[in-house]
């Protein structure tokens, strides 16, 4: 398959995911009247990811810092973040490598490009990006983003 086509599908599966993932939650705030947002994969705006190096986020609504949000994040191959939890839950979708999963103390599973996760608030979790190529992936998280329990810096970046 072409890279342009993995490209497209990927980013299709990431705006079916977010309707998908909303379509179900509380009535919130309406958009106003007139309002649209239509982004190019080039036009999205990735910035560092603090305390993960190597890794780019790209807010697509809502602010990570006050409340509810939509998310793109990207973790270079070979990522792990040891565990951790967060104090709002999260709907994801796997666009694109493979990220692996453990949760309460369960064994890991690998979640290739089109899986689908979630987790509630509070749930103690390990995250990694399989060697191979860099994960790419859509989170609609329920409330503000918070990491807990991990030390500074504890991404482990990948080895080169």
């Amino acid at each position: 398959m072409r890279m342009e086509n993995r490209a497209g599908i990927a980013a299709a599966v990431a705006l079916a995911a977010a309707a998908v993932l909303t379509a179900h939650e509380p009535a919130r705030a309406k958009m106003a009247k007139g309002t649209k947002t239509l982004w190019a994969p080039g036009e999205v705006r990735w910035s560092p990811m603090a305390g993960f190096p190597g890794a780019r986020q790209a807010a697509l609504w809502g602010d990570p810092a006050k409340g509810e949000h939509g998310i793109l994040y990207r973790w270079p191959a070979a990522t792990d973040v040891p565990v951790h939890w967060h104090t709002n839950g999260d709907h994801g979708v796997v666009i694109s490598g493979t990220m692996s999963l453990a949760v309460d103390g369960a064994p890991a599973k690998d979640l290739p490009a089109g899986s689908y996760f979630s987790l509630s608030g509070g749930m103690r979790h390990t995250t990694s990006c399989k060697s191979g190529t860099d994960c790419v992936f859509f989170v609609h998280r329920e409330g503000l983003f918070d990491v807990q329990g991990l030390p500074e810096a504890a991404a482990t970046p990948p080895k080169k």
